[in-house]
């Protein structure tokens, strides 16, 4: 009878074991923070990512913003983006370098481009202070400065038709060129007045306007 007794009450107090024995939400963003100091990039995303499910609509945007960058690391863009959109647009922890990163992840996404430089462009409008700001200016900037580039070559490479064509058709080639350098020159323009730290795009206006002489 004894023994029928206490497995009775074994059985009732296991719930209770059970029950002491879960994760609490904070108990998984300190694994997950202990992880990240040990550099061990998974286990910190899936511990902060436990974490943030137990929290759900009141999730600490700092464990969000940790998770993020876990992912962006660990280059699951996708992932990385949807947890960078939520602590951005939460707004209360470093929205800006969120942006910042929301693009960054992009870049390593085909078929992301224009939408990266949508992104880039809005957070420029945005944000207007922070370390981050320098950032997004920067890559918007690299943005224009390639564009450029892109209608800078393709002249050039009409302008060398020159050397197999006859006198009498110079023109008409030095035409097509310079339709390219003037596409060209407002995209270098652009990335001079977006990061005015970047050196290569005053170059390029220069040999751009000397073009279009």
């Amino acid at each position: 009878m004894k023994i029928r007794l206490f497995a009775l009450a074994a059985i009732m107090l296991m719930p209770l074991f059970s029950n002491a024995q879960e994760k609490s939400a904070a108990d998984f963003k300190n694994e997950g923070n202990e992880a990240l100091r040990s550099k061990d990039l998974q286990k910190a995303l899936e511990c902060y990512e436990q974490a943030i499910t137990l929290w759900g609509d009141e999730a600490e945007m700092a464990t969000v913003y940790n998770a993020a960058d876990c992912a962006r690391k660990l280059k699951k863009n996708e992932r990385a983006i949807e947890l960078f959109t939520m602590c951005e647009n939460n707004g209360t922890y470093k929205p800006d370098y969120c942006a910042y990163y929301i693009a960054k992840a992009m870049e390593d996404i085909e078929g992301k481009e224009a939408e990266r430089q949508t992104k880039l462009e809005a957070s420029k409008e945005k944000y207007t202070e922070g370390k981050a700001v320098a950032f997004i200016k920067k890559d918007l900037a690299k943005i224009y400065l390639n564009e450029g580039k892109s209608h800078y070559d393709k002249a050039s490479e009409i302008l060398k038709e020159c050397e197999k064509a006859k006198p009498e058709q110079y023109a008409e080639i030095q035409g097509r060129a310079k339709e390219e350098f003037k596409l060209a020159l407002p995209l270098f323009e652009k990335a001079a007045a977006t990061d005015e730290t970047n050196k290569n795009a005053p170059a390029f206006i220069n040999a751009t306007k000397d073009q279009l002489k």
